[in-house]
């Protein structure tokens, strides 16, 4: 076939011809070096406005024709490998319903579209370091049993993947093995808009998107429930970023990035971006939390990493904050409790001070008699637990404040609060006055956490 011939039957100028092949359009064998050579003399043309016609009676001395919209390739049957490195094409080719059955080269070339429609390819193609100015459509039922590589590519409009099938799994020792199990990689790859639905991978291979850069991700990773993409372990992530997507929720797009073997902290942060740029702050605050656990579990000191995990598990890593206020509540309980156990138990001591006469506070001695003593009220106490029996005895005026473990617990509770109960009474067990004091303590720093999360100190974006 010569390249009069070749243009003049597939060459298009009506757009609306793209992607609709007529049914009694008869298939074509073709051998791949043949239809390299003929896209290598048509990638010459430079000539615009010459017809088919006054180029075949001018002879083919004459410069080629112009192809003003592209090249329109149905229902081949291309034989061989395909070779075209290192080629610029000047004008789009639209490969339809055609088949390879040998390894397709076409790194570090460039074009302005290419579109495979519900072409099937056998060994796979490498794309590589290559500039499309337009669109790749890789679409409508496309098949590739090899590894796909587009890696460091550009592409200037749309990368459309919808409805493809990618069956490759690293076996075969085709060309371009180094995929190493990918059965499309797009790593570094620049575009306008990825479009990524109804994919399928039947051969249980990877995708590799790291460091893909796109503008807007169209996806149906809501609608089909993660069928577009392979199976878990099998997804890359790390560094892939695109400024608007397809909306979806959080937790079906943390299922999303879940599917890869080890979750990177950027995938999590580009999320979180995308989904701030749609205004949906509720979900890129869920997305943060989680990129905050993340973070916090990378932390090398064993006593930050607890305290920084345990202070944003209070506020709900700031989305919650009122947790932490049922945490000081539910702590002021156990401290209630505590204080009416000490009551039922004797745990409760009088505690020395102005109301108490030194002399008769311990019983009978020289300076108290039994009619001193006959003025006053008597009370037992045990300061020992375990069973241990160690009982008391003390003396105490009988007009001298009682015990109220509710009062008691709000003073000795909360440090601002003053009911004059601890002026007069203190726990005589040990242990239990221990237990006490480390609540309080704990009430404050939780209370400190309470105060940071609602203020908005404490947030996903707080650092450290």
């Amino acid at each position: 076939m010569t390249l009069v011939e070749f243009l003049e039957k597939f060459s298009i100028r009506d757009v609306s011809q793209i992607g609709t092949v007529d049914p009694s359009t008869p298939e074509q064998d073709i051998d791949a070096a043949e239809l390299a050579e003929l896209l290598r003399q048509a990638s010459k043309i430079k000539v615009e406005g010459l017809t088919v016609e006054e180029l075949a009676n001018g002879g083919q001395e004459q410069p080629a024709p112009a192809v003003d919209v592209g090249l329109k390739l149905p229902r081949f049957n291309v034989h061989g490998d395909l070779i075209l490195a290192n080629i610029t094409l000047p004008f789009p080719i639209y490969f339809e319903e055609c088949k390879f059955d040998g390894f397709i080269e076409f790194w570090s070339s460039s074009c302005r579209s290419v579109a495979m429609y519900g072409c099937e390819l056998e060994k796979g193609m490498d794309l590589r370091s290559s500039k499309i100015d337009g669109n790749l459509m890789l679409r409508k039922g496309f098949v590739c049993n090899g590894p796909l590589l587009l890696r460091d590519c550009t592409i200037t409009q749309t990368l459309d993947l919808t409805d493809a099938r990618f069956a490759y799994a690293g076996t075969g020792g085709y060309k371009g093995s180094d995929a190493d199990g990918e059965a499309i990689s797009l790593s570094r790859t620049k575009a306008n808009a990825l479009y990524w639905k109804s994919v399928r991978f039947p051969g249980g291979g990877k995708a590799n998107l790291r460091d893909v850069s796109v503008k807007s991700f169209v996806n149906d990773i809501a609608a089909s429930k993660l069928e577009s993409w392979p199976g878990a372990g099998n997804l890359i992530l790390d560094g892939f970023k695109y400024d608007r997507m397809t909306d979806c929720a959080s937790d079906v797009m943390l299922n999303w990035i879940d599917l890869q073997k080890k979750v990177s902290m950027s995938s999590l942060a580009n999320l979180a971006s995308a989904y701030s740029n749609l205004n949906s702050k509720q979900n890129a605050e869920i997305v943060l939390v989680e990129l905050k656990k993340l973070e916090i579990g990378q932390v090398r000191n064993v006593v930050s990493r607890l305290l920084q995990r345990t202070v944003f598990w209070l506020v709900g890593y700031g989305i919650y904050p009122v947790r932490a206020l049922f945490v000081f509540l539910l702590m002021f309980f156990v401290f209630l409790v505590l204080a009416y156990v000490a009551k039922s138990q004797n745990w409760i001591a009088p505690n020395v001070n102005s109301f108490i006469s030194n002399a008769c506070f311990t019983g009978l001695s020289a300076s108290c008699d039994e009619k001193k003593l006959a003025d006053l009220q008597q009370i037992e106490f045990e300061p020992c637990v375990f069973g241990k029996s160690c009982a008391v005895t003390r003396f105490i005026p009988k007009h001298y404040p009682e015990y109220n473990p509710i009062v008691f617990s709000l003073e000795a509770f909360f440090p601002f609060v003053d009911f004059g109960q601890k002026k007069f009474w203190e726990f005589s067990n040990t242990v239990v006055r221990f237990l006490m004091l480390l609540l309080s303590y704990m009430a404050i720093f939780v209370g400190g956490v309470f105060v940071g999360g609602i203020t908005g100190i404490l947030t996903p974006r707080s650092k450290g």
